[in-house]
């Protein structure tokens, strides 16, 4: 299914060379399901009817993942089919964009202060760039987003609030897509303030390509 491709998109375009040890690619697919499931965007949002076994069999049955055997385990490919599958990723990656900038600003331990301004200020640009629900689909909540991203094990609560890295696998491959999109924030406002006279569908046409 396309939203099955989807989730294989996403993990392994953001991994190194577009390659996964075969128990990452599982353990990371169960969990981005579980936070897919306990974060959705709206009620439309589905979910692949395969479990994680199969749908990495399929992959590899359809040519997007090609298996390496290594003395410490399989390890599967994306990188002959990365092109294709970069039009799946983007259309998940909204899905998770919200979490994934969380874990890119966790990349040491941060206080719930921190993240709460850091996402304040963050939320309306990612909400434009990737057309975010609002309305009547409202955005889940900074604690509804941390609370996934504990249960998850992507995140770890500190003593005193703070939060810290994970050591699990999927942690890195979303803290990627979210520190390139906080890069491309930045190529944004950097055009806009090396162009203040841009007219805003000059704009768009950019923004479009940088994200």
């Amino acid at each position: 299914p396309a939203n099955g491709i989807g989730r294989l998109a996403l993990l392994f375009l953001a991994a190194p060379k577009a390659r996964l040890r075969e128990q990452q690619a599982l353990e990371s697919l169960k969990t981005l399901e579980a936070l897919l499931q306990n974060l959705p965007l709206s009620s439309l949002q589905k979910h692949p009817e395969l479990e994680a076994s199969a749908l990495l069999a399929r992959g590899e049955e359809d040519g997007l993942l090609e298996r390496i055997e290594d003395p410490l385990g399989p390890v599967l490919s994306a990188k002959r089919a990365a092109p294709y599958l970069l039009w799946y990723r983007n259309g998940l990656a909204h899905c998770v964009i919200l979490p994934a900038v969380l874990l890119a600003l966790v990349n040491r331990p941060r206080s719930e202060a921190y993240l709460e301004a850091a996402m304040t200020r963050l939320a309306p640009l990612l909400i434009h760039a990737w057309k975010l629900p609002t309305g009547n689909d409202e955005l889940p909540t900074l604690q509804a987003q941390l609370t996934a991203l504990e249960e998850t094990g992507l995140l770890l609560r500190g003593r005193c609030r703070g939060w810290h890295p994970s050591p699990h696998p999927l942690a890195p491959l979303l803290a990627k897509l979210g520190t390139d999109m906080i890069h491309r924030l930045y190529l944004a406002g950097q055009l806009l303030s090396t162009r203040p006279g841009l007219d805003s569908k000059t704009f768009e046409t950019r923004w479009e390509s940088l994200i």
